[in-house]
Order: C-alpha cells, then structure tokens, then sequence
C-alpha cells in the first residue's frame, strides 16, 4: 500500500488516539496493556486500604483504574468473553480490596452495593448512550448513515417499531471494521471473502 508514493508497512497492530488497533481487530493487544497499568494499579490499591477509608480508596479507583476500563469501551468491550476475563478478574479484585471482601466473595453485589459499573455495564451504558445521540442526531455527520431504522426498512408491514435492525448494524459494523482493516493494515492482510462484503 502506498500514500504519495511512500511504502505503507503492515503492522501487528498501531495505537490511534490511545487505543492499540492490532491486526485481527481482536483487541488482544490493548487489553493486554491496559490489563499490564490496571495490574499495578489494583497493587497500590491493595497497599492503600490499611489507611485509607473506603470512600477514599473508591476515589483512588477511578483515578488509577476506571479511566483505562472506561476509555474507549465502546471499540474493544465487546470483544470476545475470554479476551476480556483478565480484565474481569482484576477489576473483580480491585471491587473485593476497596470491600475488605475476602479473595472469594460473589463481586456482583458489591459492585450494585457501591453504585459501580462492571466492564459489561460501561460496555453497554456507552453503546447505549452512542444510540441515544444517533437516534437523536447528536453524532457527528459521519455517523448519520451508519444504521436504518426498523420503520424504514420494513415501512409495509404494520406494527413495526422504530428500533435499530440488529442485522442491519452487524452488517454495516463488519463493512465498517473490515475498512478500518484494510486502510490501516493493506489489503493484503484481508482474507478474499472479506474484501467481497
């Protein structure tokens, strides 16, 4: 691939405004670096609770950890399950420090009880509150033809609601992720049924 004549390199993976793009689309690369920080932090969380009050050791978390579990969420949250479970597991350890909750203790209540989101909680409140300014055309341009609503598309069956057509939103999000793909990575790491869609 080249831009003005210069040789573009395929890379494994490139950081784009924080957010580690590896080649896959996998989001393996930035967790794992993310997951590297959170570990540390969740460390100086351990040692902060014998003298800090609970209170304070909630403002310590989301000054060290949920800033990297927040910060892009709506790209790599959804990835898949096991991808994300190292992060799971330190942010469930982080939630059982700032308890005094034994290593063991269920960590759903805890996070309902101290009003915190899970990982799977952020993912959906920020694909949540993307739909909310799309529906409401609070997104930038680039964005307003991105997805069709039930209503347009099936506009001759009655009693269709205006929601978002799930399939349609695969479809545009897998054309979206695979130019995304090819513009950042060359072509040539597409597979020959991607570059058809």
């Amino acid at each position: 691939m080249k831009i003005d004549n210069n040789i573009i390199e395929q890379r494994q993976n490139v950081k784009f405004l924080g957010v580690f793009i590896d080649e896959n689309l996998n989001w393996k690369h930035h967790i794992k670096i993310i997951s590297g920080k959170i570990a540390r932090s969740v460390g100086i969380l351990s040692k902060s609770k014998f003298f800090l009050s609970k209170s304070s050791l909630i403002k310590l978390y989301y000054t060290l950890i949920y800033p990297y579990l927040y910060y892009g969420n709506i790209v790599w949250g959804s990835t898949y399950p096991t991808t994300l479970d190292r992060l799971n597991v330190l942010h469930k350890r982080a939630i059982r420090i700032i308890t005094m909750s034994n290593f063991d203790a269920h960590t759903a209540p805890l996070f309902y009880e101290n009003k915190l989101l899970n990982l799977k909680h952020i993912n959906n409140y920020q694909t949540g509150t993307f739909m909310y300014r799309f529906h409401n055309k609070l997104l930038p341009k680039s964005f307003q033809n991105m997805f069709e609503l039930n209503s347009n598309i099936h506009s001759l069956l009655l009693g269709m609601q205006s929601t978002i057509d799930p399939t349609f939103v695969e479809l545009i999000l897998k054309k979206f992720l695979f130019y995304l793909k090819a513009h950042i990575f060359g072509t040539h790491s597409l597979p020959t049924h991607s570059k058809q869609i």
